[in-house]
């Protein structure tokens, strides 16, 4: 939508957001895409922050900057904190697993169910084989690097957890994810 708005002639005249937040929260950013925006003539209108064009509501509006982006800071102190407690306490912070882990209803707290992690057996197995192609290789071979374990799982077709063909990222990240 930016590099629409900057480019020449821009598509349209007006992007609308719900709040300034909504579309940055550095305030230097937000200022710079306003200019640049402004200089091919497209206008950044707020539908709950009306906002008007004089030096007053400049001004207004880059202090909301200035207060959206402090309080976007500290949101983002107080949710880390609480995602490192709770992987402190053992409990796996949501989003999809690490391949060769599953997740598991832990304990009830209120309304909100903690997860840990443990073993699925369905991948299990795959991740170990990648394990050891990495370290001992395909019986024939010496230790196997990443391409090789990746030509390997695919020659033989070991699907992934979704069902796909492995690639190199894939294999990667099992190899190095301290999980």
């Amino acid at each position: 939508m930016i590099e629409a708005g900057t480019s020449k002639p821009a598509p349209f005249d007006i992007v609308v957001v719900h709040s300034f937040s909504r579309f940055f929260r550095d305030h230097f950013e937000l200022e710079s895409y306003v200019r640049k925006l402004a200089k091919n003539g497209v206008r950044l209108v707020s539908i709950t922050q009306e906002m008007g064009d004089d030096p007053m509501h400049v001004m207004m509006r880059q202090i909301m900057a200035l207060f959206d982006e402090y309080q976007s800071k500290e949101n983002a102190k107080h949710v880390m904190r609480a995602l490192k407690e709770n992987a402190r306490q053992g409990f796996w912070n949501g989003s999809l697993p690490p391949i060769g882990y599953r997740t598991v209803a832990a304990e009830q707290r209120g309304a909100k169910v903690k997860k840990k992690l443990e073993i699925d057996p369905l991948h299990a197995d795959t991740v170990r084989l990648i394990y050891r192609l990495a370290l001992e290789g395909g019986g024939t071979t010496g230790q196997m690097g990443v391409k090789n374990i990746v030509s390997y799982l695919n020659s033989r077709r070991i699907f992934t957890r979704d069902g796909g063909r492995w690639g190199i990222g894939q294999v990667h990240r099992i190899l190095t994810r301290r999980t």
